[in-house]
C-alpha cells in the first residue's frame, strides 16, 4: 500500500492532522476549510499514535507473558497426570496378564 505525503487536492506536504476529520492535511486545506477543527501538527500527532503502539505492545506482552506462564502450568500440570496414568495402565495391564495367565492356568490343570 502506497501512502502519498502530498495534498491530493493541493500538491502541498501533509503537515497538520485534522483530529475532527481524522485526516492529514496540508497548510492549504486548514486555511480553506478546516480552520474551526482542532489540528495538531503531524509530527506530534505520529509521536502520539507511536507511543500508543508502544504502551499496547506492552499491556500485550504483559497479558502473553501472564497467560504463557498459566499455560505452562497447565501443561506440566497435565503432563504430570497423563504420566501417571500411564503408569497405573501399565500396571494394571501387567495385572490384568498375571490374571489371565493365572486363570490360563487353572483351565489347563482342569481340562488336564
Amino acid at each position: 500500500m502506497e501512502v502519498s505525503v502530498f495534498c491530493l487536492l493541493h500538491n502541498e506536504k501533509y503537515l497538520l492532522y485534522c483530529d475532527t476529520c481524522k485526516a492529514y492535511i496540508c497548510i492549504e486545506c486548514f486555511d480553506s476549510s478546516h480552520k474551526s477543527h482542532h489540528c495538531v501538527p503531524l509530527k506530534k500527532h505520529i509521536a502520539a499514535a507511536k507511543e500508543k503502539v508502544t504502551e499496547e505492545i506492552g499491556k500485550i506482552t504483559k497479558f502473553l507473558q501472564a497467560n504463557s506462564l498459566a499455560l505452562n502450568k497447565y501443561l506440566l500440570e497435565y503432563s504430570e497426570a497423563l504420566a501417571q496414568f500411564q503408569r497405573r495402565a501399565s500396571g494394571y495391564r501387567s495385572e490384568m496378564k498375571t490374571l489371565l495367565k493365572e486363570i490360563a492356568e487353572k483351565w489347563m490343570k482342569r481340562i488336564n
